[in-house]
């Protein structure tokens, strides 16, 4: 009898354990939500040296929680790089291929509400180009 109580005594250890030392573990973290109201669709325009361009810039998280972003114009479509988002503040570069020949592009975008504001920077020759940019969010 005195077998079969240690026995008993035991499976419950056995059984109760796993389940008491889960409770205690840490929980994974997670993901951030900072950002997050920037993902989506955002359609707009750049005033640039030949008048106003249409602008288009999405941006999500990948499944790692990497910020992906993509801005497409008449011109074009240009991966964003080194996404970082402060608050409502995103920041990111991009490589445009003049010929052969890459040009630095830095964008700022500011958000309130379902609007962006920003700019998108360039230095040609020596010379630094900021023009300015206004997006609104899509449903």
């Amino acid at each position: 009898m005195n077998r079969l109580i240690r026995l008993f005594a035991l499976l419950t250890f056995v059984a109760v354990a796993p389940a008491l030392s889960a409770q205690d573990a840490p929980k994974p973290a997670a993901p951030s939500t900072a950002g997050d109201a920037f993902v989506g669709k955002w359609e707009g325009t750049l005033q640039g040296p030949q008048g106003d361009q249409r602008l288009v810039a999405q941006f999500k998280k990948d499944s790692t929680f990497a910020w992906l972003g993509m801005v497409t114009s008449d011109q074009g479509e240009m991966v964003l790089r080194s996404i970082t988002i402060e608050g409502d503040k995103l920041t990111a570069t991009a490589t445009l291929d003049m010929g052969g020949q890459g040009l630095e592009l830095w964008y700022t975008f500011t958000r309130k509400d379902d609007t962006l504001t920003g700019t998108i920077e360039a230095s040609f020759n020596g010379q630094s180009m900021a023009f300015p940019m206004t997006l609104k969010k899509t449903p």
